[in-house]
């Protein structure tokens, strides 16, 4: 997709409250002081993604439209701002998509998940289902030559990766509940990280077999007694 006009940028926005999105032009962002502007190569979509359009009771507490959406991205560093030092034009990059205040109490002890101050890109600020995206250059993840579709699924990656290594893995038995997009991540990690077996329950047939192409080694119907069994 490119650019309607020049300084103009398409991009999928939630203009106002309510189920849906529209496709938009909106000025192209310029980045400031320690921010990087991104041309966005790929993104995926988040189940966040999916609550903010069908307009559920969440979406409508932590969402004020109008609001470009979408936050696992991967992109090309098109500019930088001023105090930039860790990446440069044309690297490849992800996005961490939570954005931290660093001063709060949480913050300053090394728990930024538990950040008073907390946003979300995507939600809170304007996010990469567009054309052009600016972040932090703290929150860009160099990704030079990694498959762009594979950048913008670092994001649900990373929660696998987190819930696998909370316990050790290899030489273990590992149980997967779930295979939406992170539990097929953990599946495959699971897997990669030594487990002697990794089983995953689902109920969608379809999933099952993904789980089974992640490398699991037992994928079985939550929903059959004899899983049970």
């Amino acid at each position: 997709m490119t650019s309607t006009a020049a300084g103009i940028m398409r991009a999928l926005a939630k203009t106002s409250p309510g189920p849906g999105a529209e496709l938009v032009e909106r000025p192209a962002p310029t980045p400031a002081e320690g921010e990087v502007l991104l041309q966005v190569e790929a993104a995926s979509i988040c189940g966040t993604d999916y609550h903010l359009y069908t307009w559920d009771d969440w979406a409508a507490e932590n969402l004020v439209p109008p609001r470009i959406l979408g936050h696992e991205i991967a992109g090309t560093v098109t500019a930088i701002g001023g105090g930039v030092t860790r990446v440069k034009e044309g690297d490849l990059v992800g996005v961490e998509s939570h954005l931290f205040d660093w001063t709060c109490a949480q913050c300053r002890r090394g728990d930024m998940h538990l950040c008073r101050n907390l946003r979300v890109i995507g939600v809170h600020v304007d996010g990469g289902f567009a054309e052009q995206v600016v972040i932090p250059e703290a929150n860009a993840i160099e990704s030079n030559g990694l498959d762009p579709a594979v950048v913008a699924l670092q994001e649900p990656m990373g929660n696998a990766v987190h819930a696998a290594f909370a316990e050790p893995i290899e030489g273990r038995s590992v149980l997967v509940t779930g295979c939406g997009p992170i539990g097929l991540c953990a599946v495959g990690i699971a897997k990669a990280a030594g487990a002697a077996l990794v089983i995953a329950t689902d109920t969608e047939a379809y999933r099952l077999e993904l789980a089974r192409t992640m490398g699991a080694d037992l994928a079985l119907d939550a929903s059959d007694p004899a899983t049970e069994e």
